[in-house]
Parts: structure tokens; C-alpha cells; sequence
């Protein structure tokens, strides 16, 4: 019956279609139970087609209906006769009821069904003096307006960068001269106020909230950061924090229409629990609380801040303690956090020569380069002949370089481990310190004044703690220049005029030569000066630089191992 139905339909006889349908919704329920929801959907269709909008809607309304019960709806059809019906309603100017039809179809998991309610909700500039004070009076409409203003404030990264409106301020004072006492979400109201950029008004809304409301916890900390009361900050975050650890994370296309802005609850949850744990780690930071600041950094996703605590400010022995207690279990997840801090600390470890230490860290597809690594290193210290300690320093050398990111690299400034060393280093320490390093100072979002007086400054524990951890290189690719220097000494080792000796100062100084060649230069000086007599330093002078040399290594093959197959970003 359905698709004789439906044969009609498309050939152009939709009365007759619409009758079909409904002898089809005339049967037994339990002979129609899976085209009750689509023959219902199509009758409203149809009748929209040929004759109204308000014929069709209590079609539509059946057909929601229908999809509430025992009747089969695959393509979710009755939520979108809820979008349908609402149509109808903001046709003929009847806002509030469109608005619980689309709040509900959004509500039930439709994910058009946001779009529809910001198209629905009207502009302040459109409402007069008196509709404002209608929408200020109910409580659902007043939810939804705030709703749409939260969501417009937080398009803008700052407050310096976002665009004049006067829209939310005009809602909130149209609020405030409501006088109003069934006015419940006064926190909400202060962080509308607060994302604005109206912080007086803000101040007033966190007057009337309730003192242990988690939000208006987390507002108060904003201002005693502004105000420069890290402490009093780190408090109130603390106090607040186990409500929003327990923020509902939920999975398909729900949305959260009251909250923050219309977006998936799951995204928009996460968003306002990554925005807490930062604010709660920047005030662990401004305390002087390191380990505290690095993991509520990592537990809110901000992982280059949480890499710039764990890799400049936490020292050795601290960061190597903490890891040991709070993240003693190896993982296999490259997305954890237990991984990420793990195996930053065995590359800060392996930087500072502790080998040992920084072997249990390490992910384990690493392991077998490593432990060859650490061979090599032990031979060229070793009583042995000086062939084979140079021999032995040249391929550490040549691990240093090829595997130099994975094995000895930093995840944030310089060599930006985090992206795979595909970008040039994030400048952090600039803009947050005021020390510049090897990175040029950098202008960006971080030096905006209305951004600075928002993150609690620097103490100078924490300053002279960066100072104190300082490579030896601050270059990208700082693991490049130890390579040079470790092929310098094996160099060192090796005969003067050798066609060897030549060959490795020449491949070690094209490591340098293209981004640093006054570094290379020492190299390009070597081999002509100490390999005169030899072709390859001959070539080198005629074309007063380094000539192009073959260099083919693989540290897998030479460790025994297979690389490892993982994606890398």
C-alpha cells in the first residue's frame, strides 16, 4: 500500500496517493508497523503541496507522534516533522510555539534542529522595548535568547578582537530593570555579562548567584585573576571542580541549547571542561604548584602549555618523581596523556645524557634504535682502538640526526615535536617570560593587552626556573646541532688527509649548512684544512662549499630492527 502510494505520488496524483496512505494508517498497528511513520510523513508532504502549510501540520504533528512509539522511523522522520511544524508556527508569526518545537526537535537528537532555532530566535535590534520584556518574563524564552547571545560572545577569541555589539548588554539591562525574582540563572547571566566584556555587570549577576554555584566559582576566579589574586583564584577553581569534572559527555548528535551555544553536548561539554582545567592550571601555575599546573594543562587538552611546564619549568628530578607516581603504567594509546607525558619526560632525560632513566619511558617501537644508541655511546667511551670509538661516535652522530626528533626532540619550543616538527616552534616562552631565546620575539594573540590581564603573571620562581633550562642549542631542530657536534668529535678521532675523514665533516655540515651556515662553516673550513690531498676536499674548494655527498642510513637496519608502522601526524 505504501508503494502504490508512493507510484501515485510521483506520477502526479497525490490526492489519490494521500487516500492510499491514509487507508495504510487505517489498518491494525500491527500491520503497519513499519510505514506508519513514513505514510504519515508523506500525507503531510503531499498535503503542503497541494493545498497548505497549516493543512499539512497536524500530519506532521501524527507523524512525530507516531515515532514516539512502537512504529518504525530509520530515517528519523518525525523529528523532522517537528522542524516542519514549528515551519508553520513562525510562518504565522507565533515564535514561542515554533521555539519548543525546534528546542524539542534539537533536544531529541536532530542536528538541524540548531541552525533552525538561531534562524527562529530574533535579533535584540528587532525586538521593541516591550518584547523584550515579554521574552524577559518567560523563563524558557529568556533561556534561549541568553543562549544565542553565550554563543555569539564565544565566536570571538578575545575581548580585543571581538566587534562592537550592544546586544547583550541591552539584554541584560533589559533583565535587570525587570526586577524580576524569578530569575534563576544568575550565573549564566554574569558569564553572558563576562564574555561581553561588561565586567561591571558582571559583578552584579555574581552578587545574586548562589555562592558554591560551580559557574559562578569559576567567574569569581576570572576576576581575582584580573585583579591579581592567583591564590583566591586557585581556591575558587578548586572548590568548583567537582562539578565540572562531572559534566555530562554525551555521545551522538544531542544538543545543548541552554549551556554555552548550540552545539553537540559531548563538544560542548568538553569545551567549557578543557576552558576550566586551563583556567585551574594556569592558576597552579601562578602558584608555583608545577606538577598540579601540568596535568590539569594535559587533562584540558592544552597540550604545548602542559609540555612547556613539564619540559621548562618542572626540573628533572621533579618531573621524573611525579611521572613515576601519577604516571607509573605504560600505555599504548599515542592519545593519552599518560603517553604524551611519558615520553616527554624519556626525551628530556635523553637529552641530559641519563640513559638509563629514560629507557622505561620510552614508547617501545623506539626501544631497539635506543638501546643501539646507548651501545654505540658506551663503545666510543670505551678502552678501545680509536677507529672503532670514532667509528662508534660517527653512527651515534648519525642516530642523533636521523632519529633525532623521536629520540631527543622537544614537543614544544624549539623542534615542536607536538606537530612532528612539521611547523616552525610555537614562541611561548616570549610572550610569557619576556626572554628570547633563539625565536625571534613574537606579536600574536598572547600579547593583546585585554588577553595579558586575563593569565595570572609569571612569578619569578617560575622565570628563573626557565632560564635554568636552557639548551644548549635554542634552534629548530636543536637535535641537528648535537649531531653535528657529536660527528665533529668523531671526526677529531679520525687521520687527517682520509677520504673518510673528508666524507663525514662534509655530510655532518650539510646538516647545518642550509638553515645555520655560519655554524656549517667550521666544517666546510675542516675538511678542505685537514683533507688537502683529498678529492672530496678539493671539490669542496673549487666550489667554496659543500660538494653533494651520499648519505644513506637507516637506524632501523642498523639496529637489527623493523621501523615501526604507526601514522605519524
Amino acid at each position: 500500500m505504501y508503494l502504490q502510494g508512493a507510484i501515485l505520488y510521483n506520477t502526479g496524483n497525490k490526492p489519490k496517493a494521500i487516500e492510499v496512505w491514509k487507508d495504510l494508517l487505517a489498518l491494525p498497528e500491527d500491520q503497519r508497523r513499519n510505514r506508519s511513520v513514513a505514510a504519515a510523513w508523506m500525507i503531510a508532504r503531499a498535503t503542503r503541496e497541494t493545498d497548505s502549510q497549516e493543512a499539512a501540520k497536524p500530519w506532521y504533528r501524527t507523524c512525530a507522534d507516531l515515532s514516539t512509539r512502537d512504529f518504525r522511523d530509520c530515517l528519523q522522520l518525525g523529528l523532522s516533522s517537528l522542524g516542519w511544524e514549528a515551519r508553520s508556527y513562525l510562518a504565522k508569526g507565533e515564535y514561542r510555539k515554533a521555539l519548543e518545537l525546534y528546542h524539542r526537535q534539537a533536544m531529541a537528537g536532530d542536528p538541524s534542529a540548531a541552525d533552525s532555532l538561531l534562524i527562529a530566535i530574533p535579533s535584540i535590534d528587532k525586538l521593541s522595548d516591550q518584547d523584550l520584556q515579554q521574552w524577559v518574563q518567560d523563563p524558557f524564552l529568556r533561556g534561549l535568547l541568553t543562549a544565542k547571545l553565550l554563543r555569539e560572545t564565544y565566536n570571538w577569541w578575545d575581548f580585543a578582537s571581538r566587534p562592537e555589539n550592544d546586544s547583550p548588554k541591552r539584554w541584560l539591562n533589559a533583565i535587570e530593570q525587570s526586577a524580576s525574582s524569578n530569575i534563576t540563572e544568575a550565573s549564566t547571566l554574569a558569564e553572558l555579562a563576562y564574555s561581553s566584556g561588561d565586567f561591571d555587570i558582571a559583578k552584579r549577576w555574581l552578587l545574586r548567584a548562589p555562592k558554591n554555584d560551580p559557574l559562578a566559582l569559576w567567574l569569581t576566579a576570572k576576576f581575582d585573576f584580573m585583579e591579581g589574586r592567583p591564590a583566591a583564584a586557585e581556591k575558587s577553581l578548586t572548590a568548583a571542580l567537582p562539578a565540572f569534572q562531572h559534566l555530562p559527555k554525551s555521545t551522538g548528535s544531542t544538543l545543548i541549547i541552554s549551556d554555552v551555544c548550540m552545539i553537540p553536548a559531548s563538544t560542548a561539554a568538553e569545551y567549557r571542561l578543557n576552558q576550566f582545567y586551563g583556567d585551574l592550571g594556569a592558576a597552579n601555575l601562578a602558584n608555583d604548584r608545577y606538577a598540579a599546573a601540568m596535568d590539569n594543562l594535559y587533562m584540558g587538552n592544552w597540550d604545548l602549555d602542559a609540555a612547556y611546564v613539564a619540559e621548562r619549568v618542572l626540573t628533572l628530578p621533579e618531573l621524573l618523581s611525579h611521572v613515576r607516581v601519577s604516571y607509573a603504567a605504560p600505555t599504548a594509546s599515542r592519545d593519552s596523556t599518560d603517553w604524551k607525558i611519558r615520553y616527554i619526560l624519556a626525551r628530556r632525560l635523553a637529552r641530559d645524557g641519563y640513559f638509563r632513566d629514560a629507557r622505561p619511558f620510552f614508547p617501545k617501537e623506539y626501544l631497539p634504535v635506543f638501546d643501539h644508541y646507548v651501545s654505540l655511546m658506551k663503545q666510543s667511551k670505551a678502552a678501545l682502538p680509536v677507529a672503532e670509538r670514532s667509528s662508534a661516535l660517527w653512527e651515534v652522530a648519525e642516530i642523533h640526526r636521523s632519529l633525532g626528533l623521536e629520540l631527543f626532540g622537544t614537543e614544544g619550543q624549539p623542534d615542536f615535536a607536538w606537530a612532528d616538527g612539521m611547523f616552525p616552534a610555537t614562541n611561548f616562552i616570549y610572550p610569557r617570560l619576556g626572554l628570547s631565546f633563539a625565536l625571534p620575539p613574537a606579536t600574536d594573540y598572547w600579547e593583546r593587552p585585554a588577553v595579558r590581564n586575563l593569565i595570572p603573571a609569571p612569578t619569578e620562581q617560575e622565570r628563573a626556573r626557565v632560564e635554568q633550562t636552557r639548551l644548549l642549542y635554542e634552534h629548530r631542530f636543536q637535535y641537528r646541532y648535537i649531531a653535528a657536534d657529536l660527528a665533529w668529535n668523531a671526526a677529531r678521532l679520525m687521520p687527517d688527509n682520509s677520504e673518510e675523514t673528508a666524507r663525514i665533516l662534509g655530510i655532518a655540515g650539510t646538516w647545518l649548512a642550509n638553515r645555520a651556515p655560519e655554524a656549517a662553516d667550521r666544517f666546510y673550513k675542516a675538511m678542505i684544512w685537514r683533507n688537502w690531498s683529498t678529492p672530496l676536499a678539493r671539490e669542496a674548494d673549487q666550489r667554496r662549499w659543500f660538494p653533494h655527498i651520499e648519505w644513506d642510513y637507516d637506524p632501523w637496519a642498523a639496529a637489527g630492527a623493523k621501523a615501526p608502522d604507526y601514522e605519524r601526524w
